[in-house]
């Protein structure tokens, strides 16, 4: 009988052994090693670059709808609202608008029922380059720095050193610039270009070239006072309207000039000209602006 209980008793410590170690791998057989699954690394996501130059508009008066690409549909215009190019605005009856074109903080003041598009916001050797185009109504540049152009169907009138305003009537075709301050210069698509200086007005009518520049009339520098407050942060001297004529004594519209630029006047043989015409008495050097006070 101890003999039975001994062996009972060996059996179960022997069972309990070998519960406690673990199985042998099978022959052959692969050891299975459990995998750690790596995470792929994820895309970190790279900042939108920020434009060199920028077209934000700053003020809105009225009615004044906006769209900021050239897909977008124009919608109510919102202050803060970044036109890029192919972005334009337009105006109603009492809408005006100021866009802001930075950095170099000039400004483009969009008179009541007008339209424009940005064509081109550009840095070039750190000089600015904006191209604007105007569909109808009236413009004011207030540059500080670079160049801007305003291009329609009848031409293309370009500004360097600061003011200058772009009106287009396109039941007219006509294009008419006035160069309140700096170098202006007006071309139509034939590529008859004149230059004009400070207090100067000229204008485009259909694809004819530009007229001879004549002296700024009152209207365009009330225009001036009353659409851009701003005026006085870009000029030493504010123009006074009474020291203008009350209309502009232009020629008449069969009498185009070609004005080369070097204060000689061509005729009718002139790079570009009408051919054939004779001019009138025309003075060897454009006039001179009058003097403000």
């Amino acid at each position: 009988m101890r003999i039975i209980l001994y062996s009972f008793f060996c059996l179960i410590l022997l069972a309990a052994c070998r519960a406690g170690v673990p199985p042998t791998p099978t022959a052959g057989l692969p050891t299975s090693i459990p995998v750690t699954s790596t995470p792929e690394p994820t895309a970190t996501p790279q900042p939108t670059p920020t434009p060199a130059r920028l077209a934000i508009i700053s003020e809105v008066l009225n009615e004044v709808t906006a769209r900021e690409l050239d897909e977008d549909d124009f919608s109510p215009a919102l202050v803060g609202a970044i036109l890029h190019p192919g972005g334009g605005a337009q105006t109603g009856e009492e809408g005006r608008a100021r866009l802001d074109l930075k950095p170099d903080f000039s400004i483009v003041r969009l008179g009541s029922n007008s339209s424009f598009t940005v064509q081109k916001l550009a840095q070039d050797d750190g000089q600015s380059l904006t191209r604007l185009e105007l569909f109808f109504g009236k413009v004011f540049i207030l540059l500080n720095g670079g160049s801007l152009e305003v291009c329609t169907p009848s031409g293309l009138a370009s500004v360097r050193g600061s003011l200058m305003s772009v009106e287009y009537d396109p039941e007219l075709n006509k294009m008419e610039i006035g160069c309140l301050e700096g170098y202006c210069t007006l071309e139509n698509t034939e590529g008859i270009l004149v230059e004009l200086i400070a207090g100067q007005s000229s204008y485009i009518i259909g694809q004819a070239a530009p007229v001879k520049p004549v002296t700024m009339n009152r209207q365009q520098i009330l225009d001036w006072l009353d659409q851009a407050p701003e005026l006085s942060e870009f000029t030493e001297q504010m123009p006074a309207p009474e020291d203008y004529p009350e209309w502009q004594e232009y020629s008449s519209d069969e009498q185009y000039q070609n004005w080369s630029g070097g204060g000689d006047w061509s005729g009718g043989g002139g790079g570009g000209g009408g051919g054939g015409w004779e001019p009138p008495d025309i003075p060897d050097e454009p006039p001179e602006p009058p003097p403000w006070p």
